[in-house]
């Protein structure tokens, strides 16, 4: 049978190795959440890169549209055209990406984010067989072709204009915000609304 002292002995050692065992768990816990935090947080930085790239895109395509939209109300002939209608057909890339983002933000309105996409990418067709065909002919643009760039033109200030109310975030902090929702979603549902209005405007021109 143990002694009186052994065993107070054992206790004596099973306090501090109690101890120590609790604390390597405890450390063990805190690097782990630490690990799921940093992993969460990267998750949400990449998420809010991918959206303000989008948004960027947004907004690009809208400057651009403007200038090549006022460069072909100014040319006077065919060939002073042409650049501009190659300036125009370059915008497909920005279009594409703007897009998806538009459709991000409809889903995050409760919308569903596929027929989004769908009408959205009728409309940009829609825009551009009407547009496509403009000027395709010597001297200056008849009265409906001005008529049909002057409401794009319209159209592209008013999307600038309501995608401007939301300034593209450059810091890892500000991407994992705009990941969280904000008003930029609103913003890309008004510009969405444009696009479609544009389209279904010059469907009667």
């Amino acid at each position: 049978m143990e002694t009186r002292e052994v065993k107070e002995t054992k206790r004596s050692y099973a306090i501090p190795i109690m101890l120590v065992i609790m604390v390597i768990l405890g450390i063990i816990i805190v690097t782990l959440l630490t690990r799921l935090l940093v992993a969460e947080q990267r998750i949400h930085t990449d998420e809010g890169k991918r959206l303000a790239g989008g948004y960027a895109a947004c907004i690009s395509l809208g400057e651009e549209a403007v200038l090549a939209l006022e460069a072909m109300l100014a040319a006077e002939t065919a060939v002073e055209r042409l650049p501009v209608k190659a300036q125009l057909g370059a915008l497909k890339p920005l279009a594409d990406r703007c897009a998806e983002l538009l459709a991000e933000a409809a889903a995050r309105a409760g919308e569903d984010p596929r027929q989004t996409d769908g009408a959205l990418r009728a409309a940009l067709d829609a825009i551009a067989a009407k547009l496509g065909p403009v000027g395709h002919h010597e001297g200056p643009l008849a009265e409906n072709e001005r008529s049909m760039i002057e409401a794009a033109l319209d159209a592209a200030n008013a999307w600038s204009d309501a995608l401007g109310v939301y300034r593209v975030p450059e810091s890892d902090q500000n991407y994992r915000l705009m990941a969280g929702g904000g008003p930029w979603i609103e913003a890309a549902r008004k510009a969405s609304a444009l696009l479609r209005e544009l389209a279904d405007r010059l469907e009667t021109m």
